[in-house]
């Protein structure tokens, strides 16, 4: 066993010049996944034990953060995200 059952692996990502924290848990029969964005608003939690689901659960929380972007960020948040991570040049 790699990864230590409870032990919380956090990392960064982006999409579309927007930041979110991804935490990775390893639980007793699961793993869970949180989104969260950057002030720790929740996205989606998400448990998965099966290795076959990955890409849905990969497919469902791109979709949760793509919904969050679209209806909880105005068109000003929009254009300072796509001019900070280096618009065009």
């Amino acid at each position: 066993m790699h990864f230590i059952k409870g032990k919380k692996y956090t990392s960064y990502i982006e999409v579309d010049g927007f930041k979110f924290k991804k935490e990775v848990t390893r639980k007793e029969f699961l793993i869970n996944i949180v989104i969260k964005t950057l002030n720790n608003e929740l996205i989606d939690d998400i448990d998965i034990s099966d290795i076959d689901f990955v890409d849905q659960v990969d497919d469902l929380l791109g979709l949760s953060i793509y919904n969050y972007i679209e209806n909880q960020t105005d068109e000003l948040d929009k254009i300072m995200a796509y001019f900070a991570k280096g618009g065009r040049f």
